[in-house]
C-alpha cells in the first residue's frame, strides 16, 4: 500500500523544480530527463522517501523509482504499480488503446507490462518523443522472455 500512496509524491511540482530536486539529491539525469523531467519524478520520490520519511522497504522504493519508465527486472509489485499508474481511469479515458492494457493486466502482468511499452513505443514514434533507457530494457526483457530467449 504505500507505494502506491507514496509513488506520486512530486509529481505536481514543476518539471523545472524536479529536476532540480533531483540534482540536489545526487541523482545523474540523463539526456532523455534531461529532456522530459517529468520522468524524475519516481527516482525523486524514492529519493526522498528513503532520506526524508525513513522508508527503507526497497521493493517499495523500486516501485516508486520506476513506476514512469518501468525496468527490466521489475518485481510483481512493481509491475503491478507500473501498470496501475498507467490504466487508471483518467488516463484510460484519454488514450482508449490503454483499455486492452487493463484487461490484460487482470490475468497478465508480463503481457500487460509488454503491450503498455508497445503502445508507448508507438506513441513515442508518433510524437517525436525519446524513449527512456530503462523503458527500453524492460520491453527488451519482456519481449525476449515471450519469445523463449530470456
Amino acid at each position: 500500500m504505500m507505494a502506491a500512496w507514496t509513488h506520486d509524491i512530486v509529481r505536481a511540482m514543476h518539471p523545472e523544480e524536479i529536476l532540480r530536486l533531483a540534482r540536489e539529491l545526487g541523482l545523474n539525469p540523463n539526456e532523455v530527463e534531461e529532456a522530459a523531467p517529468i520522468l524524475l519524478h519516481g527516482p525523486v520520490a524514492a529519493c526522498l522517501l528513503a532520506s526524508r520519511y525513513g522508508v527503507e522497504d526497497e521493493e517499495v522504493l523500486a516501485s516508486a523509482r520506476w513506476h514512469s519508465t518501468g525496468r527490466a527486472g521489475m518485481s510483481a509489485l512493481e509491475k503491478v504499480l507500473f501498470l496501475a499508474d498507467k490504466v487508471e481511469p483518467g488516463k484510460v479515458a484519454g488514450r482508449p488503446d490503454l483499455e486492452e492494457v487493463r484487461r490484460l493486466a487482470e490475468t497478465d502482468l508480463d503481457g500487460a507490462a509488454l503491450r503498455y511499452l508497445d503502445l508507448q513505443l508507438l506513441e513515442a514514434v508518433r510524437q517525436g518523443w525519446s524513449l527512456h533507457p530503462d523503458a527500453v530494457a524492460a520491453r527488451n526483457e519482456l519481449l525476449l522472455a515471450r519469445q523463449g530467449r530470456g
